[in-house]
């Protein structure tokens, strides 16, 4: 177990939004760089009741900052990876002082809805099984080895697999969640 060689770990699958918050922002907090959540198209933050030192303005970045964690947690479904992915890509730093942090911008989930039912049911298994292999695949759906290798290939080249060693095929780590709904809504994922 690592709790025998570590005093203190981490949980990095399924963060709720408060851990997703302290890892994104714990960094720029070290570094001195304030953060300026930007508000999504069409936000009104609730009206809330100010406290004796807090403005306008503060309780509104704290509403923006509250909506957009929440909207990282459901993006990411809690994944790390897919956490940073999207944070990395919606911070703008502006001078040395400042971050600007804009809304989420969903990944296009259009080339997985394309996938033929085949490629569909390779990322279910390999979901499955943590890891794919061509030999593996042909156990599973009774096919060729060539057959299994050509297909995995292709998932790899789409940014779906990643093959970290040859012929050894896994889960992208960052287009999981995204992979999970869209094979929800075909039915072919159960939670």
């Amino acid at each position: 177990s690592l709790s025998r060689h570590f005093a203190y770990t981490i949980n990095t699958r399924n963060m709720d939004r408060e851990d997703l918050e302290r890892g994104m922002t714990g960094r720029h907090e070290i570094t001195g760089y304030d953060l300026m959540f930007v508000a999504p198209e069409g936000f009104v933050p609730k009206k809330a009741a100010l406290g004796k030192n807090i403005t306008q303005e503060e309780a509104a970045q704290t509403a923006i900052r509250n909506r957009f964690f929440q909207d990282l947690k459901d993006a990411s479904d809690g994944n790390t990876y897919t956490a940073l992915y999207y944070w990395l890509t919606a911070v703008e730093f502006l001078d040395d002082k400042q971050v600007l942090v804009h809304p989420l911008k969903p990944l296009d989930t259009g080339a997985i809805r394309m996938l033929s039912p085949l490629h569909r049911l390779a990322l279910v298994a390999t979901l499955q099984h943590g890891v794919m292999t061509p030999l593996l695949y042909s156990r599973v759906f009774r096919a060729g080895i060539s057959a299994g290798e050509i297909l995995l290939r292709e998932l790899r080249d789409k940014k779906l697999l990643f093959e970290d060693t040859p012929g050894r095929f896994v889960p992208n780590p960052i287009l999981v969640p995204a992979v999970l709904k869209v094979l929800r809504e075909g039915n072919l994922v159960y939670d």
